[in-house]
């Protein structure tokens, strides 16, 4: 057997390590910045757009045949994923890919059409408006996102940020200003959504793996920490009764769907109405993925199809992404100087059942790789936002 892994970002890493582990032919694609391409495990190609893609990945399915190989794919990439739904939709016919049916993964992938579909299942969404209509908002504060996943890629990156969080008229008008210098391809693929703040409320996140509408692999986290806004740098498993009934639910809707593959879905719930609020769902390898393997001892077994459940050890864990949150607790401290809070910040990561991102002592280059290119570079952009 033989995988090819499309992303070389810290989620493709985890997964090539640990299919390269357990003792599978590993073939990766990514681009020429992407941190998994200083690993030691793996086959690596690099690519610039979508005609290198496909020629790389026809070269791969070539030599994996000669070798007599059946070749298995995972997309682990929100770039190379939107890249192939918008052009290249033959690739599900050309290759064995692991996920969902190609048309629900199309609906899943961009976040209004993912609302509308798990309100058929009775999970709610905050209010949200195209970006076209703006004029209809009449409350505050609400948040500018992208529909989709394009404020990652090479042709977005620094246009607009993943979220921007809008108070009053005014700013909104400024920011309206700002995107219409941008053209129209930008504007389209923006939204506008209510944005929910309250102590009875927390943001969640529901993270599996599934095989044909059966549930593997499951865990609920909180996100303690962001950076930058909408992107997790710290996060804890929550465990519980709160916590065993939101994954029943999830379960329950992801059967329904017939779902295979992985999916991370982030939402609001309300400890008072037990209510859930959908906010995004990742019909794929996501960001925090190796807490899952840091939950389940047969993590590369599920994914392989060797084994029929996932084996969880009872302890909580939780992770964190080291080049980002070292810049959150950075942030906090500037805001609100407090040595107490910096120490209990610093020592909350320290604890047993820690998934750091891209930390491996087999494979350490990864990791020390992302220090000078991704701390000092996000501290500097902290410091001019601020």
């Amino acid at each position: 057997m033989a995988y090819l892994v499309i992303g070389l970002g810290p989620p493709a890493l985890f997964l090539i390590r640990e299919l390269t582990k357990s003792g599978e032919r590993v073939y990766a694609i990514g681009k020429a910045n992407d941190i998994g391409l200083h690993s030691r495990y793996g086959k690596k190609y690099t690519v610039q757009d979508l005609s290198e893609l496909r020629e790389t990945v026809n070269r791969i399915v070539s030599e994996t045949h000669n070798n007599g190989d059946y070749l298995r794919t995972y997309i682990a990439s929100s770039v190379f994923l939107d890249w192939i739904l918008r052009e290249w939709p033959g690739c599900f016919e050309e290759l064995e890919v692991i996920g969902p049916a190609p048309s629900l993964l199309r609906k899943l992938n961009r976040k209004t059409d993912a609302s509308l579909f798990f309100s058929t299942f009775g999970i709610g969404h905050p209010k949200f408006w195209p970006f076209c209509q703006y004029e209809e908002i009449n409350s505050f504060p609400v948040i500018l996102k992208w529909n989709s996943n394009l404020y990652c890629a090479d042709a977005y990156q620094g246009t607009i940020p993943k979220t921007i969080i809008i108070n009053n008229e005014d700013e909104l008008l400024r920011v309206v200003r700002d995107v219409e210098q941008l053209g129209h391809s930008v504007k389209a693929d923006l939204m506008f959504q209510e944005f929910l703040s309250s102590s009875d409320v927390r943001e969640l996140g529901y993270g599996a793996f599934y095989h044909s509408g059966r549930e593997l692999m499951s865990i609920i986290v909180e996100q303690a920490r962001q950076y930058p806004r909408g992107v997790t740098s710290y996060a804890v498993e929550c465990i519980g009764e709160e916590s065993d009934g939101i994954r029943s639910r999830f379960a329950g809707i992801l059967q329904k769907m017939n779902y295979s593959g992985f999916i991370e879905i982030d939402f609001l719930y309300s400890k008072v109405t037990n209510e859930i609020l959908l906010l995004d769902v990742n019909p794929r390898v996501w960001g925090h993925i190796k807490i899952l393997g840091k939950k389940y001892v047969n993590f590369a077994d599920c994914i392989t199809g060797s084994a029929a459940k996932g084996v969880s050890v009872s302890r909580p864990v939780q992770w964190v992404d080291f080049h980002r949150d070292v810049v959150a607790v950075m942030r906090n401290q500037r805001r609100s100087p407090s040595f107490k809070q910096f120490f209990n910040d610093v020592r909350s990561v320290l604890r047993i059942g820690t998934a750091v991102n891209t930390f491996e002592f087999s494979d350490p280059k990864p990791f020390l790789w992302g220090i000078p290119k991704k701390v000092l570079f996000q501290y500097l952009q902290a410091r001019q936002r601020q």
